[in-house]
């Protein structure tokens, strides 16, 4: 069952890091939205601080993008 946090507890950030895959998933409050869910992990995640992560996205051998999330509360 999942769990939702405002914050990442910093007893999970050691946890985190130590995972192979994490699912990243994303959605509009839009009823008719479209969800995202894929997986990152090992040297392209990294977490920055209980509120931000970064994930790098490898599309082809040359090109990644890098991003970085900051969990708001609306």
């Amino acid at each position: 069952m999942g769990a939702f946090f405002e914050t990442i507890p910093k007893s999970l950030i050691p946890w985190i890091l130590e995972q192979k895959v994490i699912w990243i998933a994303s959605a509009p409050l839009a009823a008719d939205g479209h969800v995202n869910i894929s997986p990152k992990g090992g040297h392209y995640f990294g977490v920055i601080d209980e509120k931000t992560f970064w994930v790098r996205n490898v599309q082809r051998e040359k090109e990644s993008k890098n991003y970085v999330f900051y969990m708001e509360k609306d």
